[in-house]
């Protein structure tokens, strides 16, 4: 998000009755721009739940899937709250991304490839 020094995986809120898969590329479509996005595979799944800005806890229930872009495609937020940026894979740990059990997933998943299921606190 602008003015942060955290960072998300690009991605939202599934609809009623709206498919996960469905929903990944309809948030694409909405935060990055259309394109042709090839999902790849299912990579796992972390669950979440923190204390909102009103005080209350939320819980979230991450899906991630290995998605890529299409060659040539400009990649640019479409939305004013959210700034874009590209990380090599290398780099990943020096940053804040949320939820950290995401990131801690991530990173290990890059170097084995096997699918995690990951729960915070």
């Amino acid at each position: 998000m602008k003015g942060h020094d955290y960072f998300f995986l690009p991605g939202g809120h599934v609809e009623d009755g709206e498919p996960t898969r469905a929903a990944l590329l309809r948030e694409l479509h909405e935060e990055i721009g259309p394109g042709d996005y090839n999902i790849w595979s299912f990579v796992g799944i972390c669950e979440n739940v923190f204390p909102a800005k009103d005080g209350l806890m939320k819980h979230e229930i991450n899906f991630v899937f290995r998605v890529d872009v299409p060659e040539g495609a400009v990649i640019a937020s479409r939305e004013d709250h959210i700034e874009l940026i590209s990380v090599p894979q290398g780099d990943l740990a020096e940053y804040d991304l949320r939820p950290a059990e995401l990131k801690k997933a991530l990173i290990q998943w890059l170097e084995d490839g096997e699918p995690f299921f990951e729960e915070s606190a």
